[in-house]
């Protein structure tokens, strides 16, 4: 059985890296700090605005933003009970797994990419879920 083989699954997405030539500090637009919110009272994220280094884009190279799930014996449990993906996630989530967009949104306050570079890439992730999927039909 799979499900009592797995210890963990690593999902990864690529944002682009704010172009460390052309960043310059501004404040937080209030939907940046909406989403932002939950990780702390940050006031100042990185812009950028182009320049040559960067072809004029404002990011320069990419960097993995990460999804890390440890298959705790009440993940297994579910998976064995053929649960929904949703469910699976809620789980993971509620036993501390840290999300992509979560881990993006940590990058983005640190200066590494944008809030609007982790939304682009992980915006319609959360909250696509079929209801009637099933880990079964993701094997």
């Amino acid at each position: 059985m799979v499900a009592s083989s797995v210890l963990g699954v690593i999902s990864q997405r690529l944002v682009r890296r704010v172009c460390t030539f052309c960043q310059e500090k501004r404040q937080l637009s209030e939907m940046e700090r909406t989403i932002a919110g939950t990780f702390g009272s940050q006031q100042k994220v990185r812009a950028t605005k182009g320049c040559g280094e960067c072809s004029h884009t404002g990011y320069r190279g990419r960097i993995p933003l990460h999804e890390i799930l440890k298959v705790s014996s009440g993940l297994q449990n579910e998976i064995l009970q053929g649960v929904s993906t949703a469910e699976l996630r809620n789980t993971a989530l509620a036993e501390g797994m840290i999300s992509i967009k979560e881990d993006g949104i940590c990058k983005s306050l640190q200066g590494i990419t944008t809030i609007q570079e982790v939304m682009r890439v992980t915006g319609e992730e959360e909250g696509k879920e079929d209801k009637q999927s099933t880990v079964s039909g993701m094997l």
